[in-house]
């Protein structure tokens, strides 16, 4: 932690007094954000009425999530989900074979994949979209 002058203490502290009455008086939310940002690039600490905001926000983020798109915790079991449906299409796609020794089409292999995933109420279309969702994200091999 840096040692701050008395005079850059002041200045510091008169920035993140102006912060302060935005947040406390106008209820300007981007207020909080600023001085989070003006703290953190300045190495210096951050007030303790800027604390609080930024915990509930945080607790808010863990409980909801971004956007609608659920918590980190929902959001990584569905990615887990959707990788081992992935895993289990290809897996079919490249063991069974048609009775004449052609290979099984997608929408096969996502509906045996289904059949051994009723019990989890698991559809072929939801195994579709999850193989999709694992393919467009993996790289590709330019080899």
């Amino acid at each position: 932690m840096r040692n701050w002058t008395l005079r850059e203490r002041e200045m510091m502290d008169s920035m993140l007094e102006c912060y302060r009455q935005r947040w406390t008086d106008d209820g300007d939310v981007g207020a909080i954000g600023e001085a989070v940002a003006f703290c953190g690039l300045n190495s210096y600490p951050l007030p303790e009425w800027c604390v609080e905001p930024v915990w509930g926000a945080l607790a808010v983020f863990n409980e909801t999530g971004a956007r609608g798109q659920g918590t980190p915790r929902s959001r990584l079991t569905d990615l887990q989900k959707a990788r081992q449906r992935h895993g289990l299409v290809k897996l079919y796609m490249q063991l069974r074979r048609k009775p004449n020794g052609k290979p099984i089409t997608l929408q096969a292999a996502c509906e045996q994949v289904a059949n051994q995933l009723k019990h989890h109420n698991v559809t072929a279309r939801a195994v579709l979209e999850s193989y999709r969702q694992i393919e467009k994200e993996t790289p590709k091999s330019p080899i």
